[in-house]
């Protein structure tokens, strides 16, 4: 899958600017956009915004108030697809980070909102023994078809169902406490190569 159609799909039915980021040594240069200039201006971003924005500016009052994605920052790989497992549902999208880990996504049939996906993001972290430090709904991720110096890889697609789920089917991660789901090999095919 093309890197643009990934923010694509992502984006899908999010109005407002659309972030793109990149490094540069230990802070970000932020720049906002118009869903189509973000498109056009993938080259050198390094991360993008999941949530679009509402107002130029990187605190949490400047995104957008509702949204229709969720995702977790998975840094260790190990034991992925059972991870995974504990959701109910597989993610829409999953991309490798280009260093050792994965980036989750879930997209939703409908906007919640952006409060509600800070906590059901925490939901997803607990769950999946995720990163608990990037639930913030500002959060940046790495951007699909960029480049890692300090690894020589891209981060890429490595699986992609297109799935949108209605958010009754992840409310549950409001809850606490971890719910686990039975985990099937026909369910979670093998990723390889990562």
């Amino acid at each position: 899958m093309h890197p643009v159609e990934a923010l694509e799909f992502l984006w899908s039915g999010q109005d407002g600017l659309f972030e793109l980021a990149r490094k540069n040594g230990a802070h970000f240069q932020r720049h906002l956009y118009t869903k189509e200039e973000a498109l056009l201006s993938l080259a050198g971003n390094d991360c993008f915004g999941p949530l679009a924005r509402a107002s130029y500016g990187s605190k949490e009052e400047n995104v957008a108030e509702v949204g229709n994605v969720l995702w977790a920052d998975i840094d260790e790989p190990d034991g992925l697809e059972e991870r995974l497992a504990r959701v109910p549902v597989p993610p829409s999208l999953l991309i490798f980070s280009g260093n050792k880990g994965f980036w989750a996504y879930w997209r939703l049939t409908r906007p919640i909102s952006s409060d509600e996906i800070e906590v059901w993001k925490r939901g997803l972290a607990y769950r999946l023994d995720a990163d608990r430090g990037a639930c913030d709904k500002t959060q940046l991720a790495r951007r699909p078809g960029s480049y890692r110096k300090e690894t020589g890889k891209v981060a890429e697609v490595v699986e992609f169902s297109g799935a949108v789920y209605e958010p009754d089917l992840l409310a549950f991660l409001r809850e606490r406490r971890s719910r686990r789901f039975p985990w099937t090999k026909a369910r979670w095919p093998l990723l390889t190569g990562h």
